[in-house]
């Protein structure tokens, strides 16, 4: 054989080899879906590269993370609870490796507050709360931290527990320089004295059409006044909040021990108890739904001195039924609804007593996120107030007592994805 022929021959096998072999494909790129969520939740990745095979690693900065296929083309990987702005790399030859930012949001900071006591009062911006300062009712914008402190006259901070509410919106119940003496005033659009009534108290009272809610150490009254006023009693324990839905005819009162272990419902138009809800013996926090026909309340069975997580219940306003019942994973301080957006926040305390934020699904109750804080950026009670415009959160502590001007109010921020 010659040389020509050998070398012919030679060329000939390497061009068979190089045609049996795999062609390894390009790497894909990866996207995440989506790139902006609930801390301590989960991300799905998708890429084409991922129908060769399962990628060895999914990283989160330099943190692995544990994932699952869904399908031929994306996984789903568990977050952890690290808010902030982050890097998720995908490990695989079938993978482009460049990085792909993601954020998670969740707490963001807390601080002290300005000097503010007492039951709070929502303002008609989500960011603003009226409750008692230093010369008497202050405005507190949680956003800006701005206050506004109101004439001395209208409201005397060291009588008083706090402020109430008004009949209509815009106005609250203050307490003024007279023994004994509530009166209303509207504070929005314009400053206006409406009303007084004499109910000899050192905590709010919240008057609704003809009837007023008196709060004292041992029980609730409620007064029903048309042309004269009749009176009843529940028996409570430091009851510190009447919660009224906004349309509807029902308003709850929160405390931390009823003395026979159920929560009473109060029809508003004749300050009699409509119905009670079993094995509440103990409530923590209670909002209405917009139209007024859902009751969310927290609390639980005080008679079994139950402790850690509480129970959130949805109720049927009109008449108590309650339509489902779930666990939540915190002793509850607060709750509210996302005005926007069908969610709802309870605020509280999980294991070993750490602030949180939890998130559920307003229609089904099914846990989105739970966010955890910095220790004492929460205390109790506290209320929670949505900013959906800011993607904030503000939880507010103002505390329940007489008025110390050396007491300051706290406030936890927590950041929202966007919607």
């Amino acid at each position: 054989m010659t040389m020509v022929r050998r070398r012919l021959l030679l060329i000939t096998v390497v061009l068979v080899g190089c045609a049996d072999a795999p062609v390894q494909p390009n790497p894909e790129a990866f996207t995440l879906n989506p790139p902006d969520v609930w801390s301590g939740t989960s991300v799905i990745i998708k890429s084409a590269g991922f129908a060769h095979e399962a990628p060895d690693a999914i990283l989160l900065d330099d943190d692995s993370l544990t994932f699952t296929r869904i399908d031929d083309s994306s996984f789903r990987a568990l977050l952890p609870d690290l808010p902030g702005t982050h890097q998720v790399r995908v490990v695989s030859p079938f993978v482009l490796s460049p990085p792909v930012p993601i954020k998670l949001n969740g707490f963001l900071s807390a601080n002290e507050g300005p000097v503010f006591m007492g039951r709070a009062v929502r303002g008609a911006y989500p960011t603003e709360v009226y409750g008692s300062g230093p010369f008497g009712l202050r405005r507190w914008n949680v956003s800006s931290g701005g206050t506004y402190d109101y004439p001395d006259s209208m409201h005397v901070s060291a009588q008083a527990r706090g402020v109430g509410v008004g009949p209509r919106p815009g106005e609250l119940v203050l307490r003024s320089s007279g023994p004994g003496n509530w009166q209303v005033w509207r504070v929005e659009p314009t400053v206006e004295h409406l009303d007084s009534t004499q109910f000899f108290s050192d905590r709010f009272v919240d008057h609704r059409g003809n009837l007023y809610v008196l709060p004292a150490s041992h029980q609730t009254s409620f007064a029903h006044c048309d042309t004269a006023c009749s009176w009843s009693w529940i028996q409570s324990e430091s009851p510190y909040d009447v919660v009224h839905a906004s349309k509807g005819a029902r308003a709850v009162v929160v405390a931390p021990l009823f003395s026979d272990d159920r929560a009473p419902v109060i029809d508003v138009a004749s300050g009699q108890v409509s119905y009670y809800v079993d094995s509440l013996g103990s409530t923590s926090g209670a909002v209405f739904s917009d139209r007024g026909d859902t009751l969310f309340l927290t609390g639980n069975n005080a008679s079994t001195m139950e402790e850690g997580p509480t129970r959130l219940r949805l109720i049927r306003a009109e008449d108590g039924l309650v339509l489902k019942t779930v666990l939540l994973p915190l002793d509850a301080c607060g709750l509210a609804l996302d005005p926007v957006h069908p969610l709802l926040y309870a605020a509280g305390f999980g294991e070993h007593g750490l602030p949180m934020l939890a998130v559920f699904d307003q229609a089904t109750l099914e846990p989105i996120a739970q966010l955890a804080a910095d220790q004492y950026a929460i205390g109790f009670p506290c209320m929670v107030l949505p900013s959906p415009l800011e993607r904030r959160i503000y939880v507010i502590t103002s505390w329940d007592g007489f008025f110390d001007n050396r007491i300051h109010a706290l406030v936890a921020r927590f950041e929202t994805p966007p919607y």
